[in-house]
């Protein structure tokens, strides 16, 4: 008896108590139904609970994959969410996380420098001046080595956002060298990429991403984007590469590929590794094309580096008798040129603008070098879960093996995110961070999102976004009345077309500046 007198009164509570189904009316038909949100609020703000419920809820698209959503007012209550504590595949909205605690830490000022450097005990011969300032004539040989030491910049000749070429970083660094009327350089230009620790390959990343020009890994001398281009031509038949830049010493390429007249296509995938200097690039090639050219990642950017300012030397009147190679510079070494990079501010602007893969590992591994003294992966997320933890953020519902999101190793779930995001919405360089997202209509990636839709409600919307096969999501703030809407969006696993999946997200976003 008392027994059954108990469960009586825990379902009471549980009935007068709200909790379980809330009510919601139909966005379309006015019906009242039973939802799975346990947090619809009234209002305006109930509009989105109803699209997420009636709508992406009832989309076969939707319901065949896993959907998290978590939308946070400005005060930090959950207005709307859809599984918003399963961790699910973040895809480049983790970026979102990595720049933000590197400008946080960092600071938006911080600027990369990579230095050039001549051995300690390097002379001058013929007439005996000084590199350092002395008043050498022409016909100096300088009997050394030249070491260009990487600090881990990953735009260093990234002519494409910053427009500064690998020419205008070289002049930077012949100047003392012609200052000092050296016309030879009788040693070897020596690649020094040790800042960051050598494991340019994320394991957790696929093999199918990591020959290509997204899939370049963080380098402590990164050079032109960590990017090379193939040019591949045929000649009797046979498909050949004709050129690459940026040149890699003693690199060899195999090709296996099918060549023809129309109707065979062009189509072409290259695989290398890091393990060794080899390249392989396999497909088809349709006659009459031309020189096509095929981006691809350079797993070997220092050499590339090295080797391109022996051959800018030259060609600018310095002779160098030795060769382009790999080492760690002395400690004792002289500095005599240093390039700096963009302000951090600019380089978080491209990384999420642009969702740059190799600016977010390089900001990655720059956290654990900074802070540690080793910049390896395991220490640098280790900083990221530590800065997590000191600002009461758990670690449920956040997994993180890479800066970009590329690796399907990241789990995230749509409420972390917008814990996070409501975090730093209350940091005085918040304002500062929101600059870098960008806005749908925008160069980048958002540029065709929303594009129909009137200015003032596109640039209400700062939003990250992040695709891999088979997976879409959307992540930012919304501007509203009293502050900004927090919202985090994960589709993952489904199977339908992109295009509606995108259709019905784009129009979550709109109803957002609604509200």
């Amino acid at each position: 008896m008392e027994r059954r007198i108990f469960i009586v009164l825990i379902l009471f509570f549980f009935t007068v108590s709200g909790y379980g189904y809330s009510h919601v009316e139909n966005i379309n038909s006015g019906e009242v139904e039973n939802t799975s949100s346990l947090h619809a609020v009234p209002g305006r703000m109930s509009r989105i609970q109803k699209y997420i419920d009636n709508v992406l809820g009832r989309d076969s698209v939707f319901i065949n994959s896993v959907t998290g959503i978590c939308v946070m007012g400005n005060d930090g209550r959950i207005v709307a969410e859809w599984n918003m504590d399963m961790p699910l595949l973040p895809a480049s909205t983790m970026k979102t996380i990595t720049t933000y605690v590197a400008l946080d830490l960092l600071g938006k000022d911080f600027r990369y420098a990579t230095n050039l450097a001549l051995d300690a005990h390097g002379i001058l011969i013929d007439d005996g001046g000084s590199v350092n300032g002395g008043s050498a004539s022409k016909g100096n040989i300088y009997r050394g080595n030249l070491y260009i030491i990487g600090g881990g910049d990953p735009t260093l000749a990234s002519g494409e956002y910053f427009g500064m070429p690998a020419d205008s970083v070289f002049g930077e660094w012949m100047k003392p060298l012609s200052d000092a009327g050296i016309t030879c350089i009788d040693g070897d230009i020596i690649a020094d990429d040790s800042y960051f620790m050598k494991e340019p390959i994320p394991d957790s990343w696929a093999w199918c991403n990591i020959g290509e020009g997204f899939g370049s890994a963080p380098s402590g001398l990164s050079f032109n984007e960590n990017i090379q281009k193939i040019f591949i031509g045929t000649r009797s038949g046979k498909a050949v590469v004709d050129s690459v830049s940026p040149a890699i010493p003693e690199m060899s390429y195999e090709l296996d590929m099918e060549t023809g007249p129309a109707p065979l296509k062009t189509s072409l995938a290259y695989y290398t590794s890091d393990l060794e200097r080899k390249g392989r690039i396999k497909g088809s090639l349709r006659y009459g094309e031309g020189v096509y050219e095929k981006e691809v990642s350079n797993k070997f950017p220092h050499l590339s580096c090295a080797v391109e300012f022996l051959h800018y030397l030259e060609r600018h009147g310095i002779e160098c008798t030795g060769k382009a190679s790999e080492g760690i510079a002395p400690t004792s070494s002289r500095v005599i040129a240093t390039h700096l990079s963009p302000e951090l501010e600019d380089i978080i602007m491209v990384t999420n603008g642009y969702s740059n893969n190799l600016y977010a590992e390089s900001l990655l591994k720059t956290l654990g070098r900074r802070i540690t003294g080793t910049g390896s992966y395991d220490s640098s997320i280790v900083q990221i879960y530590k800065y997590m933890s000191d600002n009461g953020l758990p670690r449920s519902g956040f997994t993180m093996s890479d800066g970009s999101g590329l690796s399907r190793q990241n789990y995230v779930s749509a409420r972390y995110l917008c814990e996070f995001y409501n975090f730093i919405s209350k940091k005085t360089n918040f304002t500062c961070f929101l600059g870098t997202l960008p806005v749908p209509g925008d160069e980048g990636t958002m540029k065709n999102v929303l594009r129909n839709e009137p200015l003032g409600t596109r640039n209400r919307i700062h939003v990250k976004s992040g695709s891999l096969s088979n997976v879409k999501c959307y992540a930012g703030f919304v501007e509203s009345d009293g502050g900004y809407l927090k919202f985090t969006v994960f589709v993952n696993n489904f199977s339908g077309p992109s295009s509606a999946v995108q259709l019905r997200l784009e129009e979550f976003m709109r109803i957002l500046t609604e509200l």
